[in-house]
């Protein structure tokens, strides 16, 4: 029988005062420890996982939200609202629709403090004590403050295997893209030159052809 191991990382640490004690407790459901450590800038919380993550939370604790909801947490307020009007049957499943982990760093993040902080980057890798074919590999959620994007070696190669075909339809619009750029004779940065209106499309259709064109440029299959 085979065991499988997987653990991840969080990146970057976080302002202490940045996470509260309630958040902890959610993350630790989830399966994320922490540490806590002094720096130039003030003590910072760092996240790892050194187990498997947990899909969702189950027999979440009652009386831990009544505690930190009197003392004024405001997750713990939300969900005793949720308790409140809805029962609490299904306070599990409201954690783990609105608060899941992703949502809880995505909140962090969101604070007064993290401001300098652009976005997190949890890397997972699972591994196996047997060299079983599918058992290793990796994976990277960012999260910003609007979005959570996810990627693994499984879609890395699915990407690989379609490239070919996604690069040459990405040169095809390049092309045609070229072609049709707004004003390709005047200088958009010369203030004599286009009418600013026009001068600032211009420009951003430019930045846009030249981050397309670099891409295919120095693509690996272009090597």
């Amino acid at each position: 029988m085979a065991d499988y191991y997987q653990k991840s990382t969080v990146e970057p640490t976080f302002p202490v005062r940045a996470v509260s004690e309630f958040e902890k407790l959610l993350l630790a459901e989830y399966g994320f420890n922490y540490e806590t450590s002094n720096a130039t800038e003030g003590v910072s919380v760092y996240f790892y996982a050194p187990d498997s993550l947990n899909d969702g939370i189950e027999g979440f604790d009652i009386d831990t939200v009544v505690e930190f909801a009197r003392l004024e947490d405001p997750i713990a307020a939300d969900l005793m609202r949720f308790v409140h009007d809805q029962g609490a049957d299904g306070l599990d499943g409201y954690i783990n629709s609105q608060y899941s982990w992703e949502a809880v760093f995505q909140g962090i993040l969101k604070k007064p403090g993290c401001e300098a902080i652009d976005d997190i980057c949890i890397m997972g890798a699972y591994t196996c004590n047997k060299m079983r074919p599918g058992a290793f590999g990796g994976w990277v959620i960012r999260i910003t403050r609007d979005t959570v994007q996810y990627g693994g070696t499984a879609s890395v190669l699915r990407d690989m295997r379609g490239e070919d075909g996604f690069l040459a339809a990405l040169d095809l619009v390049y092309q045609l893209a070229d072609g049709n750029c707004l004003d390709k004779e005047h200088d958009p940065d010369d203030p004599n030159g286009l009418d600013e209106a026009i001068a600032v499309e211009c420009r951003r259709q430019r930045s846009a052809l030249t981050l397309i064109h670099d891409y295919l440029t120095n693509h690996p299959s272009a090597k």
